[in-house]
């Protein structure tokens, strides 16, 4: 009979076999080959093993890495994106939500989770081709897991995609969603359950989620006569206000106390701490506006009724490095010191 791979991966490990091979067909068309190492605690994985490859059959193929025969015609893709960190590190930053059973979500201030979608177009009995590798599995819920992948077969559907951004995928994402089926957060064997019911399906969808070092911005603070005030290096998500405090910016540098309030009519002289409210803690942006947030309902409201600038924000509504982005970035604050009409703007909410 035809054993399960869970089951015959521990007949085999009772013979304390030092490499073990693991043939198993997943999808129609579809070969999965896993080499593993046994460890201390025994062979890694939910299921006993680690790595999974989804991928066309090839006589040759004798590991987890596909051996091409010089005839095969390949598909030309560039080589797999790799991340600086190692599987193991990616793991440990989404550790704590996969062990909660929520969706994966990075705690390291110095990173950011991704979101990239590719489509997987396949030949006629060709697997995804997806290297799927299982660094964490809940003894108490089964179906729950922690996947990575760690590579694609080359010559495969995986290798070949590419979205309209360019971005393809990489070692190190976690898998969110194939062809619409949800598999975060989902163990090596409920991944590859999930993954067989799409054995017919010609073009996939896939979702992957990724972590990234944040971007570096270099920041340029203007005073509002042009004069320069500073420059420092900051990361992507950080909120220009609070970086400007935080580097000992006085209140009186970042509000004119003369701008009325947009919050509270024909008011001046104060502010609303922060809160995102009275308007009167303008930048401008002279260069690197493709690097900040898009303005929000509120902001966007309020810049579009007073009539401002187009390159004016609020700097309390500003979050630098937007969708991850580094660069260069040009502010001056108080630009509306400057000019009477702006200060006298009594338009608000």
């Amino acid at each position: 009979r035809v054993k399960p791979a869970a089951e015959l991966v521990q007949d085999l490990a009772a013979h304390q076999m030092r490499w073990l091979v693991v043939v198993a067909a997943v999808l129609p068309g579809a070969t999965a080959f896993v080499a593993t190492p046994p460890t201390p605690s025994g062979f890694r994985g939910i299921s006993g093993f680690h790595g999974i490859s989804i991928g066309p059959h090839h006589p040759h193929r004798t590991s987890r890495r596909r051996h091409e025969n010089e005839n095969t015609r390949r598909r030309h893709a560039p080589p797999l994106l790799a991340s600086p960190l190692s599987l193991e590190e990616i793991a440990s930053k989404w550790m704590t939500t996969a062990r909660n059973g929520v969706r994966l979500k990075n705690i390291n201030a110095s990173y950011v989770d991704e979101v990239v979608s590719v489509t997987l177009e396949r030949r006629e009995g060709e697997g995804l081709g997806l290297q799927l590798e299982e660094l964490w599995s809940s003894a108490q819920f089964p179906s729950r897991g922690l996947v990575l992948v760690s590579g694609v077969v080359d010559d495969s559907a995986a290798a070949a995609a590419t979205n309209a951004d360019g971005q393809r995928i990489a070692r190190g994402d976690s898998v969110v969603s194939v062809g619409g089926v949800d598999v975060e957060g989902l163990s090596f064997d409920a991944t590859v359950a999930e993954l067989a019911t799409l054995a017919n399906e010609p073009k996939v969808d896939v979702v992957l989620k990724r972590i990234s070092p944040r971007a570096e911005i270099d920041v340029t603070v203007l005073n509002a006569d042009g004069s320069p005030r500073d420059r420092f290096r900051t990361r992507a998500g950080t909120n220009l206000r609070t970086a400007l405090l935080l580097r000992g910016y006085s209140n009186a540098e970042l509000y004119d106390d003369a701008t009325m309030r947009f919050d509270a009519i024909a008011q001046s002289g104060t502010n609303c701490g922060g809160e995102g409210t009275c308007g009167t803690c303008l930048v401008s942006i002279s260069e690197g506006a493709e690097l900040v947030c898009p303005a929000q309902r509120v902001e966007k409201n309020a810049l579009a009724k007073q009539r401002r600038p187009p390159r004016w924000r609020w700097s309390c509504r500003l979050t630098i490095g937007y969708e991850n982005k580094g660069g260069a970035l040009v502010v001056t604050l108080r630009p509306q010191s400057q000019f009477q009409d702006e200060r006298s703007k009594i338009v608000g909410v």
